[in-house]
């Protein structure tokens, strides 16, 4: 059912690429129209100024990589980002200057009294405006804004979730597109539903006490932020998550550039030595950072585990 809306916010995605037409898509099923806005113009046929957009904007929805995250920030804070508005990242990884996931990144580079939430779950954008239906969680410290959001998406096929637990959603987001990769290898390895679904299994393990292990709260690994991104991201065709895994296995390349293999390092190095305890994790970097022979080191972590 729909909340009624008491009138129709202005809305702002920055990113015209595929997750920014899907956010386009979705509201407009509400008849919210979307601003949208990108760096290159050649993915627009005409858009307004930041200068124009951003003062009246309710919602501003980052729809961009992790690495591009600053120096966007940057630019709408010099280009008169509203005080009042919510800005709602999408982007699921780590700085990999500062090591930052997006929620302390947002937290610093953001005005202190900014509301800011993070919107993470199976959200695979080609499926959205397929009108397949999708879900997410959204995360912040500020009830207005995970209340928000809940009301702005309602009706519109994507099912919103709300926690409090901005932390453990930013960090389980790293963490399933790390993982997901894993199951792109297997995929990629031939490997068949039986032994897909044991290393599943482990991917979650792993994922719940790497989130213990960073001080965030286990129990959000078993949310759509967590395992069901974990699962959608590392099954789908449309990840370039698994598309890492499965090339690595076929090629020995890295083709496309992913969230996943951008945090890896990152999330080792906060680790620190405690990363040495979860063998899944460092079968992925074996294969992933060191390109080892993938069918060799998952076939020893099968046996071993």
């Amino acid at each position: 059912m729909k909340t009624p809306l008491k009138s129709l916010p202005s809305v702002l995605a920055i990113g015209a690429g595929e997750i920014g037409r899907a956010i386009e898509f979705l509201l407009a099923k509400r008849g919210i129209h979307v601003e949208l806005w990108d760096r290159d113009p050649a993915r627009m046929t005409c858009q307004h100024t930041l200068e124009q957009m951003l003062p009246k904007s309710d919602y501003v929805f980052l729809c961009v990589p992790s690495w591009a995250l600053r120096p966007v920030i940057a630019d709408l804070r010099a280009k008169g980002l509203n005080k009042r508005a919510t800005v709602v990242a999408l982007s699921k990884g780590m700085e990999v200057k500062t090591g930052q996931d997006v929620a302390e990144l947002l937290a610093e580079t953001l005005p202190p009294t900014q509301k800011f939430a993070l919107l993470a779950g199976p959200m695979l954008a080609e499926e959205i405006v397929q009108d397949l239906e999708a879900a997410a969680v959204a995360a912040s410290d500020s009830k207005a804004a995970r209340d928000g959001l809940k009301d702005l998406f309602s009706g519109t096929g994507l099912r919103i979730e709300v926690s409090a637990d901005i932390r453990g959603v930013s960090i389980a987001s790293v963490l399933k597109n790390v993982y997901a990769t894993s199951l792109g290898i297997a995929d990629g390895l031939g490997w068949g539903g039986n032994r897909k679904g044991w290393l599943t299994a482990r991917a979650a393990t792993e994922m719940r006490d790497v989130l213990t292990a960073l001080k965030a709260d286990p129990h959000t690994v078993y949310t759509a932020a967590g395992l069901g991104d974990l699962i959608a991201t590392g099954f789908s065709r449309y990840s370039r998550n698994h598309q890492v895994g499965d090339d690595l296995v076929h090629t020995g390349v890295i083709t496309v550039k992913s969230e996943g293999v951008v945090a890896l390092p990152s999330v080792i190095k906060r680790l620190g030595l405690r990363a040495k305890r979860y063998p899944l994790l460092m079968a992925i970097e074996a294969v992933v950072l060191k390109r080892k022979p993938a069918h060799i080191i998952f076939e020893r972590y099968y046996h071993e585990s």
